[in-house]
């Protein structure tokens, strides 16, 4: 999260054209921006002051400054100009003139909250300070502990981290003088002095606070970036509350069934409520007769004291009418902090119940998710399967979408590729493509991916063998269509034939070429520009030179680098195919399969080898790390989203433990001695020697094929930091932090011409969040949509009730028999005791499976045999299989055996 403002004047004047609000902003003022702006500019508390008073609820007077004080005081070294405190000290008289008290003098001073207020909640991490005002001069004169408890409460969060006596330990007088001596040490006991320079000081200690560690942390884990720029203070008088609490409009544990308003009350003020510190007195309140239909247990075995007791009688239902009121006034199950005193109610703070909210907001993703696929059915297009794209590139953001959208598109990169190989990708695949972004994930229409070879192509998938086995979408289509023989078919057939042939010579004349190379180190496409990072000078760019620079990158790793990776990988799967088609012909699945692991665990991978190599001394020397990060800086976990940070910004998340060493024998073209005769010797024994040398020849190819897609793909991911460089530049120059990759490439643009898109931003992020909880089937269906929808979004955690047996069959991608304790999370693997683990997921990103190296076995969702994560499971002889749904069947720490052999995973 960026704290200091900075400044763009390269970005035009009309971006920062957003309403005029004064700096500070009291409760009972109009505002001149829309909701969404309010809460951003006030903060949550300032913004719900204001929505509060305007409902008719009494209110506490208050001002707020607002978060562009924060990013000033931030600009300014963490300060401010004597100008702009003058504003505050006479805010400070507008509470005196309502309240009739004098701030920090007079028999009864009046005292204020100073309370945070980021427009994101940040639950007990911002500073609170009550009682702002109370001076020690002022004190040391007072005979009343009450004062003293009041004076405590606000000099304990001046002291910060300082180690303070425990409360109750010591007489309040001792434990006050006790903190004043630890505030004499930092330099702050003479602030309190002087009623104005305590504000001045507690006003800044809560600036201070939004850039606190834990404040950036929570920010990071949540996605919360520079769209929130700062924080709001809003400084309020204290109301002397004998009762506080906090209000539920409806049961937060059970707000679909449970009709009832939630009171939880504490005697005095609610920061023993909201700290944690304090068992409170629960009242429950039947919200269309407004009755109290029980005292909740926690405080029922409890005497209840007299001040608690007061509010029950006197003030419980005028609570909950009011809280009613302003639910309809709100539009939403609201939580609301109020105080209670001799019958008088008054509310600090609403906002509505995030429990509820997100179960809302989840639904109604989820519904417009299954409109839009219902629509796409009646468009033609309502058979989706997960596309091989998804297993490295899971859930992407917008802005990671967008470019691969374009390049996956028939016009795209792709396409190009396609037409080199002799392919003839029609009009329709090449201006709306052939994938879709459906609940977060990559799904392909099958029909249209044939469009991608040729749109008169009499060949289509069969959907019911795709519903039954997904994978058979890389084996290309079967299935003749009828609905090709019009009577124009047989003028069409000509040209199918010879786009067919041309594709066929043309392939086998690119494999040719790739095979022969020497190691594949050149470059295979023609006229590639050596790869290099950019440099520093993008500081100095302006932002439109900064776009130019982005499209310049973005062609370099798509049009470029990213047939290095494809070009080989699409002859990978051809002639494994042909090796895959032959040994099972010859020997059956029982025999052919284990023939064909061995040989796919043959296969090398130099990328690999040489990451092992170097993170072999990682853990004992800081130089190897240093070398690491040289070679493979550009790479790292979830390596193809943009928004990942790779390993030479994280340097942290470099795996620092002992590795398992890789299996191969090096990216020589020919097959190892043993395989040559285990595959002699199996064949021999079927009677048909004389295919040897074709199947072996075919093998050959695959593996160097694969050895060259991981080369190529490790030159992509370097092209590929590259854009990755010019977008976190971007995002610091707008200011716009991780929310830059919830926004397309148009839609930058615009924002950097002034167009508003923080509405979008939050709602996105808020639907990638929805489907990153959600697991879609590997086929969708318009037809079936809703009820797959239903039943996954339902389903019970733990075990199935159809699982019989205690086993559930399984997709071999990599053999062997481990067991271990379930883990849901690669990062908590490395934690756990090395062979012990089997990690349970929906996919794994290649870049994280250096970090897998103390696992027993991994079961995912989905996958291929010849997916990169296959691939570099059986190069760490990792028992790797299939099966679909898994995460909703198991539990963290259950015991499960993964057999890879046999293809089931036991539960013990």
């Amino acid at each position: 999260m960026t704290r200091s403002p900075g400044t763009r004047s390269d970005v035009v004047a009309a971006k920062d054209a957003t309403p005029i609000w004064p700096q500070i902003h009291f409760w009972n003022q109009p505002c001149p921006g829309n909701e969404t702006e309010t809460h951003r500019v006030l903060g949550g508390k300032g913004a719900s002051l204001v929505r509060m008073h305007a409902a008719g609820l009494t209110v506490p007077p208050a001002f707020t400054l607002t978060t562009a004080v924060c990013q000033r005081y931030f600009a300014e070294n963490r300060s401010l100009p004597r100008e702009f405190w003058k504003k505050v000290w006479q805010a400070v008289a507008e509470l005196e003139r309502c309240t009739g008290q004098s701030f920090g003098a007079g028999q009864a001073p009046l005292t204020v909250a100073v309370r945070s207020g980021a427009p994101a909640s940040m639950p007990g991490l911002m500073a609170t300070i009550l009682h702002c005002g109370l001076v020690e001069p002022y004190v040391r004169h007072i005979d009343d502990e009450t004062i003293w408890h009041n004076f405590a409460s606000f000099i304990e969060p001046l002291c910060g981290a300082a180690t303070l006596p425990p409360p109750g330990s010591l007489p309040i007088r001792a434990y006050c003088d006790a903190i004043l001596r630890t505030l004499e040490e930092s330099g702050r006991r003479a602030a309190l002095q002087d009623p104005w320079d305590s504000l001045q000081l507690a006003i800044s200690l809560i600036f201070d606070s939004w850039d606190s560690d834990a404040v950036r942390r929570y920010s990071e884990a949540r996605g919360l970036t520079a769209s929130v720029e700062g924080t709001a203070v809003t400084v309020q008088v204290m109301f002397a509350a004998d009762v506080s609490g906090v209000a539920f409009s409806r049961n937060p544990l059970d707000f679909e069934s449970d009709d009832h308003l939630v009171v939880e009350t504490v005697a005095g003020l609610g920061t023993a409520l909201v700290g944690g510190r304090a068992t409170p007195d629960r009242w429950q309140v039947e919200r269309k007769l407004l009755t109290c239909v029980k005292q909740a247990d926690s405080s029922a075995s409890r005497e209840i004291c007299p001040r608690i007791q007061d509010f029950a009688d006197r003030g419980l239902l005028p609570l909950c009418r009011e809280l009613l009121r302003l639910e309809n006034h709100w539009g939403a199950a609201l939580d609301v902090e109020f105080g209670y005193s001799d019958g008088q109610l008054v509310f600090f703070q609403a906002r509505p119940i995030e429990t509820i909210r997100e179960q809302l907001q989840r639904e109604q993703i989820l519904a417009t998710e299954q409109l839009r696929l219902e629509q796409l059915g009646n468009a033609g297009r309502g058979f989706w399967v997960r596309h091989n794209l998804a297993e490295t590139l899971p859930l992407p953001t917008p802005l990671t979408w967008d470019l691969w959208r374009q390049f996956m598109s028939g016009s795209g990169g792709y396409g190009d590729l396609h037409r080199r190989l002799g392919f003839q990708p029609t009009r329709r695949v090449c201006s709306e493509g052939f994938l879709e972004l459906l609940y977060g994930r990559i799904y392909t229409d099958p029909r249209r991916l044939t469009e991608m070879f040729c749109g008169a192509w009499p060949l289509v998938f069969d959907q019911d063998q795709l519903r039954a086995d997904p994978e058979l979408l890389r084996a290309g289509p079967t299935r003749f269509d009828v609905e090709q023989l019009d009577p124009w078919f047989l003028l069409r057939w000509p040209f199918v034939g010879l786009v067919m042939a041309r594709a066929r010579r043309r392939m086998q004349m690119v494999g040719d070429q790739l095979f022969q190379a020497d190691r594949s180190d050149r470059q295979i496409v023609q006229g590639a520009r050596p790869l290099e990072l950019p440099g520093s000078d993008l500081v100095d760019l302006p932002v439109p030179r900064l776009f130019e620079r982005l499209d310049e990158h973005c062609q370099r790793a798509f049009h470029e680098a990213a047939c290095e990776m494809l070009l080989p990988g699409a002859l990978a799967v051809a002639s494994w195919s042909a090796v895959e088609r032959d040994i099972l012909g010859i020997l059956g699945a029982e025999s052919g399969r284990p023939l064909l692991n061995r040989l796919l665990a043959d296969i090398p991978d130099p990328i690999l080898d040489r990451q092992h190599q170097l993170l072999e001394h990682v853990p004992s020397s800081p130089q190897s790390l240093s070398k690491f990060l040289a070679e493979f800086g550009h790479r790292g976990p979830n390596e193809l989203e943009l928004s990942a940070p790779r390993w030479r910004e994280c340097p942290e998340l470099v795996p620092r433990h002992p590795q398992r060493p890789p299996r191969g024998r090096g990216p020589g073209l020919r097959a190892t001695w043993h395989v040559v005769r285990e595959v002699a010797r199996a064949l021999s024994a079927a009677g048909a020697s004389s295919l040897q040398g074709e199947i072996l020849g075919q093998y050959c190819r695959a593996r160097k094929f694969l050895v060259q897609r991981e080369q190529g793909k490790d030159r992509f991911l370097r092209a590929y930091a590259g854009i990755r460089v010019v977008t976190e530049e971007l995002a610091r120059r707008l200011k716009l932090g991780n929310d830059l990759y919830f926004l397309t490439v148009a839609e930058l643009r615009a924002f950097s011409q002034g167009a508003e898109f923080h509405g979008q931003i939050a709602y996105r992020k808020t639907e990638r969040a929805v489907f990153q909880s959600f697991s879609p089937p590997l086929v969708l269906e318009s037809e079936t949509g809703h009820s797959v929808v239903a039943r996954i979004d339902k389903a019970p955690r733990g075990r199935l009730p159809g699982m019989r047996h205690r086993e559930i069959g399984a997709k071999v991608l990599s053999a062997g028999r481990a067991s271990g304790r379930v883990v849901l999370d690669w990062r908590a693997s490395a934690q756990r005791q090395p062979g012990t683990t089997v990690l349970v997921c929906r996919t794994i990103d290649p870049g994280a499976l250096p970090l897998l190296a103390h696992l027993s076995a991994v079961v995912v969702e989905e996958g291929g045999l010849l997916s990169h994560v296959a691939v570099l499971a059986r190069r760490l002889s990792l028992p790797l299989v299939v099966v679909p749904q898994i995460t909703l069947q198991v539990k963290a720490g259950e015991l499960i055996q993964v057999d890879a052999e046999q293809g089931v995973v036991r539960f013990s």
